[in-house]
């Protein structure tokens, strides 16, 4: 996108508004409602502008009807505004016009002071104006800078594994070396999960237009994007495992120690040019500790801190070769 996420709907926004503004002018239509609508209905994907535009011309059709009909009965009175609102509400949600709700109770209950005689044509001007709201934000959602995610998908796959890259290493070799204090370790997780919570909702937007013909073509495949994310994903949760380990130092032998802290720092080189074979012997020493560790168990109870942490790790670093860049 040649704007930023927020600055570009804040453009698109404006001209949406400007645009339906002018066309209700020139038919001499009240332009609040229609206004109301642009703004509301302008969503990040045009899958989602076009689906809910069907869903929200009949709740605005049921608002208007229920504003006209209230103002009929109970004229210009505070019940006026609730029984409309209180009817809009209640038909949307038994309808199931859930994505229709917020702009045909805001529209509803703002139609009251416009309507005081000639209801039928009241209410058709009302249904004119929804129109022009929802055909021009969806419009300039398709024509306007385009809703394009894969190329900020991109950028945030590439932090994530920035940070999941110097994270991993670190947090391995604390927990070998029998470290307590993870809080620093657990604030640098927090912000890692918060950069995979907004891919995986870029990646959602991005997948929903992908196979729409007016939506603007992605300058990234986002099969390998969502493939690469799924493997960050797990290497994540598995990280997050490892932060949440008893607060017990591992038992190793000097040699167990030393073949882990080379095989962790050998691993930790691998996350850009992966070597194959040398991948697969630093992960091989680790599983033969892992094994090592279940037939040297003499407490059958319980799993020993050292499997556990070796398991994390060897899950951890299976996912590796997936991450390399697409």
């Amino acid at each position: 996108m040649s704007f930023s996420f927020r600055g570009g709907r804040i453009f698109k926004t404006a001209i949406a508004v400007f645009i339906t503004a002018w066309l209700c002018a020139l038919l001499d239509w009240p332009a609040t409602f229609a206004v109301i609508t642009a703004i509301v209905t302008l969503e990040p994907t045009v899958t989602d502008s076009v689906k809910k535009s069907f869903v929200r011309f009949p709740a605005s059709a049921i608002g208007a009807f229920y504003t006209v009909l209230s103002v009929f009965l109970l004229g210009h009175t505070p019940l006026t505004y609730t029984v409309s609102a209180a009817l809009t509400i209640a038909t949307c949600y038994k309808l199931k016009l859930h994505d229709g709700l917020l702009v045909a109770t805001l529209t509803a209950v703002a139609m009251v002071d416009v309507v005081h005689s000639n209801f039928l044509i009241a209410f058709i001007v009302r249904l004119g104006t929804t129109t022009i709201g929802l055909l021009v934000s969806t419009a300039v959602n398709m024509l306007v800078f385009p809703p394009e995610y894969s190329t900020m998908i991109a950028k945030h796959l590439a932090t994530s594994k920035q940070k999941l890259q110097e994270l991993a290493p670190n947090v391995i070799q604390a927990l070998i070396d029998g470290e307590t204090d993870r809080s620093i370790h657990q604030a640098q997780m927090n912000a890692l999960q918060k950069d995979m919570a907004l891919t995986a909702k870029l990646l959602q937007f991005q997948e929903k237009d992908t196979f729409h013909p007016l939506a603007a073509k992605s300058k990234y495949p986002i099969a390998p994007q969502k493939s690469q994310f799924q493997a960050l994903k797990l290497m994540t949760h598995h990280l997050e495992n490892l932060l949440a380990l008893p607060l017990t130092k591992p038992s190793w032998t000097t040699i167990e120690q030393l073949q882990l802290v080379e095989a962790n720092k050998a691993l930790a080189t691998q996350w850009d040019t992966l070597d194959a074979q040398h991948y697969k012997e630093q992960l091989a020493t680790i599983t033969a500790q892992f094994f090592a560790e279940q037939r040297q168990a003499t407490d059958t109870t319980f799993i020993p801190i050292e499997s556990l942490l070796l398991f994390e790790i060897i899950a951890l670093y299976e996912q590796l070769p997936k991450v390399k860049s697409q």
